[in-house]
């Protein structure tokens, strides 16, 4: 009986409900990438400085320094105005779509918890890089 049925399922054509959602995943893990990148950029200006940078009287001119703020202020504007978009996208797309739909719930949390996790950083931040970043 069990030869049966494994035949049998050996028989069938493969199943055409393949699922892609790496892009979703992608979507929703871009703030932490973001925070990451700004943690990085922190880091970056202190041991090119030596210090953390006064606001308003400090500017760090090194090209690779100016090369990684670009690279945060690109995918920053991209976490802002691109990520949600494609992310309903893929919504819209059955292969891009995650399922099951409570996958897409868990996405949205991980998408939110990190920007709230951003707002603290900047928020709670015991040096003077993010009022320098922001100024």
């Amino acid at each position: 009986m069990n030869e049966a049925l494994s035949s049998q399922a050996d028989n069938q054509a493969p199943s055409d409900d393949r699922r892609f959602t790496g892009l979703s995943w992608f979507c929703a893990y871009s703030s932490f990438i973001l925070l990451g990148l700004y943690l990085l950029l922190g880091l970056h200006i202190r041991l090119g400085l030596g210090h953390w940078p006064t606001p308003m009287f400090e500017d760090y001119k090194a090209p690779l320094f100016q090369a990684h703020m670009e690279i945060v202020r690109l995918f920053l504007l991209v976490t802002w105005f691109v990520i949600g978009p494609v992310w309903l996208g893929c919504l819209l797309i059955r292969p891009l779509r995650p399922h099951p739909p409570r996958i897409l719930a868990y996405q949205l949390v991980i998408f939110v918890g990190g920007y709230l996790l951003i707002i603290a950083v900047l928020a709670f931040d015991p040096t003077t890089f993010s009022a320098w970043y922001l100024d």
